[in-house]
C-alpha cells in the first residue's frame, strides 16, 4: 500500500508540473509513468536494504 501511494503521489506531482510547463503531454505522460515506476522501485529497494529498526525499550 505504501508503494502504491509513492507511485500515485509522484505521478500526480509530475502531472501538475508538466501540465504547467508543457502544453503537449503526448510523450511526457510516458516519461511520467516511467519515472514514477522507477522512483517506486527505488523506494522498495531502499526499504529492503536499509530496514528501519525499532528501538526496544530498556
Amino acid at each position: 500500500m505504501k508503494y502504491i501511494l509513492y507511485f500515485l503521489i509522484t505521478f500526480i506531482l509530475q502531472l501538475g508540473v508538466f501540465k504547467v510547463l508543457y502544453s503537449d503531454l503526448a510523450l511526457t505522460v510516458f516519461h511520467m509513468l516511467a519515472f514514477s515506476v522507477l522512483y517506486t522501485l527505488l523506494m522498495y529497494v531502499v526499504d529492503k536494504l536499509f530496514p528501519l529498526t525499532k528501538k526496544k525499550p530498556i
